[in-house]
């Protein structure tokens, strides 16, 4: 029975260990504005690092909807209470059914792609790409990304395939953060609320 019990103990352990590697650091990165030809040359500076690439995990979106949950539910709080919204709840809670359905939607996990410091190289550049085109992501915008990436480095056609996959993803981590931004900014004004201010 002692056994059973540290067996139990060890297996729950490794489960526990494997899920936290699993799950992606996502980096509060500021956002930046950047003309298209700013953005180019940045992106071909970025693309040349990723030349030498290994094997990953690929990607798991799901591990990021706790937060967009949680901030969807506090905005949905507000909005029952007829409490004012700020521009970006209003943003969120306009665009909370996309990301919902972008997590939950059936795609691959990128596991097959290159990866570049263990994350898919296409995600790596989306991210590049959705990070710094703030306000100006638009179509011509990527497809011009995409022409100086192509003449740097050589894409795979399953990279080229997963492509917009990618840059879902790279935009649903930026939602992650506003959620996060949301989050923290209703704590502090019930803290301050509390506290009389």
């Amino acid at each position: 029975m002692p056994v059973l019990i540290i067996l139990l103990v060890i297996i729950l352990l490794c489960a526990f260990l494997a899920m936290r590697k699993e799950r992606p650091d996502v980096a509060y990165n500021r956002m930046r504005e950047s003309d298209e030809e700013s953005l180019g040359a940045l992106l071909t500076d970025e693309c040349r690092q990723m030349r030498n690439y290994g094997e990953g995990r690929g990607i798991k979106p799901v591990f990021l909807i706790s937060a967009i949950k949680k901030a969807n539910k506090m905005i949905n709080a507000k909005i029952r209470r007829e409490e004012p919204l700020s521009e970006a709840e209003k943003w969120f809670y306009e665009n909370y059914y996309l990301i919902y359905r972008y997590v939950y939607s059936p795609k691959d996990d990128l596991k097959t792609l290159p990866h570049v410091d263990g994350i898919p190289r296409i995600v790596k550049i989306a991210e590049y790409i959705v990070n710094n085109s703030l306000n100006n992501l638009t179509e011509k915008v990527v497809r011009n990304a995409l022409e100086k990436i192509k003449s740097t480095v050589n894409l795979t056609y399953a990279e080229l395939k997963e492509f917009n996959n990618a840059l879902s993803y790279a935009a649903l981590e930026q939602a992650y953060i506003l959620a996060k931004r949301l989050l923290k900014q209703d704590y502090y004004r019930k803290k301050a609320y509390k506290v009389g201010f």
